[in-house]
């Protein structure tokens, strides 16, 4: 699976569900893999720090911010 790139105009911006306060910006997803075991990753950015997690936990973890209407 390839990286794939986010290549909408806008961020997208995710609010940590419990710390509303740690705002991160998704960035793509991509293949994480140990040993033989593959998973959908997402890499985030929470400021200049790049994190990668697996896709399922990124969601539990996470919420989608509405985008502001133009």
């Amino acid at each position: 699976m390839a990286a794939s790139s986010n290549t909408s105009a806008h961020r997208n911006l995710y609010r940590n569900n419990d710390n509303p306060s740690v705002v991160v910006e998704f960035l793509s997803t991509a293949e994480m893999r140990v040993g033989e075991t593959r998973w959908t990753a997402v890499i985030y950015a929470r400021g200049q720090t790049l994190y990668v997690r697996p896709i399922q936990e990124f969601h539990a973890k996470f919420t989608l911010q509405p985008t502001p209407a133009v």
